[in-house]
Order: C-alpha cells, then structure tokens, then sequence
C-alpha cells in the first residue's frame, strides 16, 4: 500500500509536469509569435510558472492532506519529505538533462544541447532567452548563467515538498466546522 501511493505520486507529478510542459509550449509560442519583446517574454514566464506550479501544487497539496488522513487512522506511517522526494524523482529527466547541460558547457557534448535544454524546458523557455539566448554562442554564455539554468528543474520539487508539506500539517477540520463554514 505504502509503496503503491508514493509511486502513484510520482506518476501524478510526473503526468502533471508533462501536462504542463506542453500547455506551456502551447502558451509560450503563441503569445511570442505575436509580440517577442523583454516586457512579453516576461509575462509569458509568469503565465507559464503559474500554469505549471500551480496545478503541480494543487495535486501534491491534496495528496499530503490525504496522507495525513491516512497517517491520523493508522493506515500509513508519518513521511513528512513524500512530495519533496517524488518529485526529485518525477523531475529526474530535467534534472539529467541539466547535467548533461553544463557538461555540454564543459565541451564533452556538442553545443548545440542546449537548444534541446531550452526546447525541453518550456516552462523557462523566455527566462533562458536571457541567460542563454540562441543568438550567441554556448561558448559565449557565461558559465554563471548556465548555472542558473541548470538549477531551474530544482524548483519544481522544492514547490511540491512545500505543498505537501502545508497539506501534511494543516489541522485536520471536523466535518460541523466544516458545515458551517
């Protein structure tokens, strides 16, 4: 049962992302092919961090409430950091691949990788234009700046250990509070 939840878990963050990195192609070139200024591009990091942190939190959130239900009847054992880690593991692709991206900043893989991390990453697709803007070389992009690109699939966990984490701790309410509210 234990193991069935926390791979369920992976499964949905990892279906969600997946959702979201698409809407997020979606939403990006269609409001870039338009308009691609600075002010532009940062409303559509915005619309799209919204997008995909939002129902990321949304789900992992209601499965830390659901665990601490489980946890409170006896049914589980308490594990507070569940979201943090299934999502590490769900983010693990992005997570290779910024590996493979700094590397590639080293010159063990051929530069044009990082066209690939930017296409892969859509979420940041707009945050890395700046950072890494496919008008200069990858040889020209800083090594701080590729740093920086690398960390973002961090974000990703750090997001749904939090939700988890609120929907964990929140005190469970009693269903006549609840009818009254």
């Amino acid at each position: 049962m234990k193991e069935k939840n926390f791979l369920s878990l992976i499964g949905k963050i990892f279906g969600i992302a997946l959702i979201c990195h698409v809407m997020c192609i979606l939403t990006s070139f269609s409001i870039l092919i338009g308009f691609n200024n600075m002010m532009t591009r940062f409303f559509t990091l915005i619309i799209n961090c919204v997008i995909y942190y939002s129902l990321i939190f949304a789900k992992v959130r209601q499965e830390g409430e659901r665990d601490r239900n489980r946890v409170s009847t006896g049914h589980m054992q308490s594990s507070p950091y569940k979201g943090l880690i299934a999502a590490l593991i769900a983010s693990s692709p992005l997570i290779i691949l910024s590996v493979l991206l700094i590397i590639a900043k080293l010159g063990a893989i051929p530069s044009g990788f990082s066209s690939w991390f930017r296409f892969i990453n859509t979420p940041y697709v707009t945050f890395y234009a700046a950072l890494m803007p496919s008008s200069q070389m990858f040889s020209e992009v800083s090594f701080i700046n590729v740093i920086i690109s690398a960390l973002t699939p961090l974000i990703m966990p750090a997001v749904a250990g939090f939700a988890y984490a609120i929907g964990y701790l929140t005190p469970i309410k009693s269903k006549k509070k609840a009818a009254r509210a």
